[in-house]
């Protein structure tokens, strides 16, 4: 019998790293991020960012990406996808974002502090601008919801990519790599309702028994102390066949452990309605079948 972690993630801070994750101290002066967009830290009191990304195979000629991997277990997904689109492209992800051509900082803005800190570590970033990096690359919740306002602030950012372009991460950094000469900030967003796609083929950050599974996205409360809905959407769950295939591909890559994740793990197959009557429940008994699978969480 497989162990059932009852770890209910709704209410994470979205200001945690996660295992391979930034780490820095605030400048005595950073209250002066209101508004959030000034660029107004001092240059020479920030900290040198760390690498939020397992290295890949290095083949000598591609061109090198570093993520930044802030927020919360969705967040982690999405930069692991975004690393495996990469990676499938022909980029190399180095450990160091010293050593990137171009360094991407998926952003969190949850709670003022995630933001303060996403604000860091793009300014971190593009720091190095000066030295080794071409570019850099905003993505995350940041990026959908202040789109407008991190390109007017920050013109030293390259792109800004919302949820539902992060495949066209791979042809932003290209594009930013050849080019010379400054250019404004590219701005690419999209619709906050973002269909789902295949999650298993990526470059996983967490530890190698373990591995988050998104199963819905989005959220229909209207908490008045939470403005998720306005940038992750309405609440739709991820089918029960596309869960299993990525439960199962992600078990036979060595996995032993599985925590599912959403706004609204609970909700999970409500909106199916009568198309598919399966609701939690079900998918956890099926969850529960798969050989290596030794451990689930909530």
């Amino acid at each position: 019998m497989h162990t059932l972690m009852l770890q209910h993630n709704r209410f994470i801070s979205a200001s945690v790293f996660f295992l391979l994750a930034l780490s820095f101290s605030f400048p005595k002066h950073s209250q002066c991020f209101a508004p959030y967009f000034a660029p107004c830290i001092a240059r020479s009191s920030r900290s040198q960012l760390r690498m939020a990304a397992i290295e890949a195979p290095k083949n000598g000629v591609a061109n090198k990406v570093a993520l930044v991997a802030l927020g919360c277990p969705k967040n982690t997904v999405d930069a692991e996808v975004m690393l495996g689109d990469l990676q499938k492209r022909g980029f190399t992800i180095v450990r160091q974002p010293k050593d990137a051509d171009v360094v991407i900082v998926n952003t969190c803005t949850f709670i003022e502090d995630a933001k303060k800190e996403s604000i860091q570590a793009v300014l971190e970033a593009v720091d190095l601008k000066q030295s080794t990096a071409k570019g850099v690359v905003v993505t995350g919740c940041m990026a959908q919801r202040y789109a407008s306002e991190l390109s007017g602030e920050l013109p030293e950012v390259d792109a800004v990519v919302g949820f539902e372009k992060y495949g066209d991460i791979g042809q932003h950094i290209e594009e930013i790599i050849a080019r010379s000469g400054y250019a404004m900030p590219v701005v690419s967003v999209g619709s906050i309702d973002v269909p789902f796609r295949p999650e298993w083929e990526r470059v996983r950050i967490t530890q190698r028994h373990a591995a988050f599974i998104r199963v819905a996205e989005g959220c229909d409360h209207q908490c008045t102390f939470c403005a998720i809905p306005s940038w992750r959407g309405r609440f739709r769950s991820k089918t029960f066949e596309a869960i299993m295939e990525e439960a199962r591909s992600l078990c036979a890559s060595g996995v032993t452990e599985l925590n599912l994740i959403a706004e609204d793990t609970n909700q999970w197959g409500q909106d199916f309605g009568q198309q598919d009557p399966r609701r939690l429940a079900d998918l956890l008994r099926a969850l529960d079948e798969i050989p290596q699978l030794r451990r689930m969480g909530l």
